[in-house]
């Protein structure tokens, strides 16, 4: 429980300081493939 939140947490830290950095796009594949890792893994 506690490394999914600490994972949502740092997915939304990421996005929101990659969005201000790229300007968005690329990341969002990135972060899609990150969350289907972490599902194998837990």
């Amino acid at each position: 429980m506690d490394k999914k939140q600490n994972l949502t947490s740092f997915q939304e830290l990421t996005t929101t300081e990659l969005n201000q950095i790229t300007g968005g796009g690329w990341w969002e594949d990135l972060l899609y493939n990150i969350n289907r890792y972490a599902h194998y893994i837990t």
